[in-house]
């Protein structure tokens, strides 16, 4: 069976697998922080426009344009209705919370499990609850993250 390839997410077993294995893990990391990237960048982009033509409604009505061009007042709102069916439709703003969540989950278990393969007799009790601290600040943002964008979802 052929190894694992650097830019490739496998879940491939042979003997010695586990050499490679934070190398499959770290892909995941990464592929999890592009997608969530991606996502986020895609619905703040549709956001924006979907904001600028709201607001250029009043602007058109007050400089008379919606008087003379009245198929440009519905052009404007149809193209913010399909936006945001668009947005509802690819849900974006899910996508990009999965995949945030996920990254950072893997990311705290990679960071749990270096620090379980280090000597653990090296560890002195001060660097424990250092490391302690460290991992509840960021499960903490981790679960804020949660409940924020879950909160969004059903106002």
């Amino acid at each position: 069976m052929e190894k694992f390839k650097e830019n490739e997410i496998t879940q491939y077993y042979y003997p010695g697998y586990m050499d490679d294995y934070d190398k499959i893990v770290q892909s995941y990391i990464k592929y999890y922080h592009i997608r969530a990237q991606k996502c986020k960048q895609f619905y703040y982009a549709f956001t924006i426009i979907k904001i600028a033509l709201a607001a250029s409604i009043p602007v058109l009505q007050m400089i008379s344009v919606v008087k003379k061009y009245p198929v440009i007042l519905a052009i404007v709102s149809a193209a913010i209705v399909v936006i945001e069916s668009f947005l509802v439709m690819t849900r974006s703003v899910e996508k990009w919370s999965l995949f945030r969540n996920n990254c950072n989950r893997l990311l705290q278990i990679q960071r749990v499990n270096a620090i379980k393969c280090a000597d653990s007799q090296s560890l002195t009790d001060e660097k424990r609850v250092y490391i302690q601290e460290v991992e509840s600040v960021l499960d903490d943002e981790a679960r804020r993250w949660y409940q924020l964008t879950h909160q969004q979802r059903k106002t």
